[in-house]
């Protein structure tokens, strides 16, 4: 009787461990990718790594949130019950018009700017990242760090991003495509951008940012990983119903949890165009960290130091 040749062994044990690496990798990528089910557990191990950091940000912070303003309960119940409120008077006019003239004379050249899409360029620029510029102080004034403060438990985030978006309507129209379509962040657990309209978008042809609030997103049904979801999901659903536009004149404030609430843009009639500021929050343990780029100027308090630094 004739013994099975022993290369034949040792290529079928090579075969299975190859295997076996390439399911662990596969899993990996899985479970560490965008919107993974996983992002809860790998929180809160992020969580348990900074014991120092959450106690020093939770100091910092306690001054800010201890001092309960009429404004500031609404806004905190609304923002934790819906995952969005209007920012209001508390928003400082001074910072407010000088972002305006800032912002305006930036996208005056629109060959400056970055294409991110097919739709959207971005006029931020290197020299923006530093705490003395006006497109961070504007993040960092202390009604907006209080809220965020109070949004993230009592600590001090992070100021991830700043963004001057334009979006323009395209002969994609009615073809959503990317952000145009329904979606969550998943740059962490929890997440709050700061918004200013920086013209007018009174119309469903100005390009709205559209949400559906933290209750409602709770039942849009998706994958076990999920993905971005069609207007006739959404439809089907039966939550269509429930999606709130966000129309403003310019210089309208509010704010969202964009890895809560489910959300698109810049689904704009060919020929307008939406310019807005926008910066993000999140977490001083976010599940996917970034380089943030900030630069802490000279005379920065202990609170705009850990707001800016990841």
């Amino acid at each position: 009787m004739a013994l099975p040749h022993a290369g034949v062994s040792i290529e079928a044990n090579a075969r299975h461990r190859m295997s076996i690496t390439s399911s662990i990798k596969r899993f990996h990528r899985r479970a560490t990718a965008s919107g993974s089910p996983f992002r809860f557990l790998r929180k809160g191990w992020l969580n348990l790594r900074h014991p120092g950091a959450t106690w020093a940000r939770a100091r910092a912070a306690r001054p800010l949130v201890e001092a309960q303003e009429p404004w500031f309960q609404e806004r905190t119940t609304e923002l934790a019950a819906n995952g969005f409120v209007y920012g209001g008077d508390e928003i400082d006019a001074g910072l407010l018009a000088e972002l305006d003239r800032q912002a305006m004379a930036r996208v005056e050249s629109p060959s400056d700017g970055r294409d991110l899409s097919k739709f959207a360029k971005e006029f931020i620029k290197e020299e923006d990242l530093r705490s003395d510029s006006i497109f961070v102080r504007f993040a960092l004034q202390p009604a907006v760090l209080k809220v965020a403060c109070a949004y993230f438990g009592g600590r001090v985030p992070v100021l991830d991003d700043i963004q001057l978006l334009l979006s323009h309507g395209s002969q994609f129209t009615g073809r959503w495509q990317d952000s145009q379509l329904w979606h969550r962040d998943y740059n962490d657990a929890r997440m709050l951008k700061f918004w200013v309209y920086l013209n007018d978008v009174t119309k469903t042809e100005d390009g709205p940012f559209t949400y559906l609030p933290y209750p409602a997103s709770r039942k849009v049904p998706n994958n076990f990983f999920p993905g971005r979801v069609s207007d006739d999901a959404l439809q089907a659903s039966g939550l269509a119903g429930q999606a709130k536009e966000i129309l403003g004149e310019r210089l309208r404030t509010f704010y969202i949890d964009t890895g809560r609430c489910y959300h698109l843009g810049s689904r704009l009639q060919e020929g307008r165009t939406r310019y807005a500021y926008l910066a993000t929050f999140v977490s001083h343990a976010p599940l996917y960290p970034s380089n943030n780029g900030m630069k802490v100027a000279t005379g920065a308090s202990e609170i705009e130091r850990l707001a800016l630094t990841p």
